[in-house]
């Protein structure tokens, strides 16, 4: 099973620059849904989340909640391979 993580993020429009991120990723089993934390290598921002189904992952806040997105971008992930 993995345990290490690549992240890869382009802010379209501002400047569209890629940005990486590598390190380790821990879960942490729950009922009804598993979380999933990235080491401190990942920005603060992206580092838990909840996994609502095997393909879909929600982005968590400080808090351990779902992050609301806007019209124009979200906080939900999907495997697309």
């Amino acid at each position: 099973r993995p345990t290490t993580y690549k992240m890869v993020r382009v802010y379209v429009g501002k400047g569209n620059d890629r940005l990486e991120d590598l390190g380790a990723w821990s879960a942490s089993p729950g009922a009804p849904f598993d979380v999933y934390r990235l080491d401190a290598a990942a920005p603060a921002e992206f580092r838990s989340f909840w996994a609502i189904e095997q393909d879909i992952l929600f982005v968590l806040d400080a808090s351990g909640r779902p992050r609301v997105g806007t019209a124009g971008f979200g906080y939900a992930l999907n495997r697309t391979r």
